[in-house]
């Protein structure tokens, strides 16, 4: 007989799979009553669940999502400061105030400065 997974694994399990949904949809605009559904939680029992296992709620997440992955873009290819904005889902006019760490340092500055370890 197989024997059901425990809570915090199911739920677990539901996390891993918004996260890569996040991962994977960075340059699209993440509507937040799309991922509860699609965990299978209410708006509000998610917000909680995401909480509990991330440490932070879902938009500071996704916020952080998109900053290292710039940041790591910015990093490690050539691809062009708007290139990369886009990709991660900010239009170029307002990308600096999302791209900059807290002491201000421009997304340029941050190729030569940020070392982030690919796993």
């Amino acid at each position: 007989m197989q024997q059901r997974p425990s809570t915090t694994e199911e739920y677990q399990r539901k996390i891993n799979i918004i996260v890569e949904y996040i991962n994977n949809h960075l340059s699209e605009t993440i509507d937040l009553d799309i991922l509860a559904e699609m965990s299978g939680f209410s708006p509000w029992h998610f917000h909680r669940i995401v909480k509990a296992f991330l440490g932070e709620n879902i938009g500071a997440f996704i916020i952080r999502m998109r900053v290292e992955t710039a940041a790591r873009l910015l990093r490690y290819s050539d691809m062009p400061v708007q290139e990369i904005s886009w990709r991660v889902g900010y239009d170029v006019p307002g990308y600096e105030q999302y791209l900059n760490n807290p002491a201000n340092t421009a997304p340029e500055e941050l190729i030569t400065e940020i070392h982030i370890p690919i796993e």
